[in-house]
């Protein structure tokens, strides 16, 4: 019996019995990853009334009929699962998430949807490490302090484990100088910073001239 890697197809032996089986399975699957439409992403539990003909990725310690299935992607027949491989490059839709999903081995990322706020969108790009999504927002942060520091919500929430990065510009509205932010120097200097709830800027010369916009990418 001959198994096609990339999808799991089993295909017809000359004088093979009951060949129907094996060739509707096939056809299941080819529908299934011709245009693959994920009901959810991360259970480890097959659901109780599960969809004709849907399609699941599955989580990690997975019980059941999904055990020793972890990482794959699961179809129901209407009477049994059928279980692929996922693999680099395959792209589905996430009925939960609104949002296309890209495979990378067996991890996945989002990229999103097409409908944002005014201030976050999503890069469209996938970290290469664990294939998350890249958000990025832009801040007006307004009048830079006076040798003193200034704090401003982001009113975001990310996942500082993940690493951010924070950067931007200071236009004074006297000179027209542009200073970037961060900017190092005595009496020049322009430092910043962030934490769960705020960004804060501190200088250490009268920059009440100034209006600063910052750019912040992080995951969530």
């Amino acid at each position: 019996m001959v198994v096609k890697s990339n999808l799991n197809i089993t295909l017809l032996e000359e004088g093979q019995a009951n060949s129907y089986i094996t060739l509707n399975e096939a056809i299941l699957i080819l529908d299934c990853a011709a245009g693959l439409l994920l009901l959810t992403e991360g259970d480890s539990a097959p659901p109780g009334s599960p969809s004709n003909h849907g399609c699941y990725y599955l989580g990690t310690s997975c019980t059941g009929a999904w055990a020793t299935h972890d990482n794959e992607l699961a179809l129901y027949t209407g009477s049994s699962w059928l279980f692929i491989s996922p693999e680099s490059g395959m792209q589905a839709w996430s009925v939960q998430q609104t949002s296309v999903v890209f495979f990378i081995n067996t991890t996945y990322g989002f990229v999103p949807s097409l409908s944002f706020s005014a201030t976050e969108h999503g890069l469209g790009q996938l970290a290469s490490v664990d294939a998350e999504q890249v958000y990025e927002k832009r801040i007006a942060f307004g009048t830079l302090p006076n040798a003193t520091s200034k704090s401003v919500a982001h009113s975001i929430s990310f996942d500082f484990t993940k690493g951010v990065e924070i950067n931007g510009c200071a236009v004074s509205s006297s000179s027209f100088l542009i200073r970037t932010i961060p900017s190092v120097g005595t009496g020049t200097q322009i430092s910043i910073q962030i934490d769960a709830t705020n960004i804060v800027i501190a200088t250490d010369f009268d920059a009440t001239s100034f209006s600063a916009w910052l750019r912040l990418r992080y995951f969530k």
